[in-house]
């Protein structure tokens, strides 16, 4: 039980990760389909706000992401230059 406790902040933020990228995966959905829904309006102005909020949820999502691979990345290539 000891591991367990000792993990649990991991454990709360990887849970918490996973429901925000599971979050953004299902949001993007809606919002192709209020541009489409502009699209048929012809509004102009909201497809362009819906385009930017759609891009700014996608590099949010995907951002985090890639800097930790990157990090892993380069702490696994280059273990002797990593002091812990």
């Amino acid at each position: 039980m000891g591991y367990a406790r000792r993990e649990c902040g991991s454990v709360t933020l990887g849970m918490v990760f996973l429901v925000g990228g599971q979050a953004s995966d299902l949001f993007i959905p809606y919002m192709i389909g209020k541009v489409i829904d502009f699209l048929e309006d012809r509004d102009q102005d909201s497809i362009n706000t819906y385009c930017i909020y759609m891009l700014i949820i996608i590099v949010v999502s995907i951002s985090p992401y890639l800097w930790l691979r990157l990090i892993i990345l380069f702490c696994f290539s280059y273990p002797e230059s990593v002091s812990v």
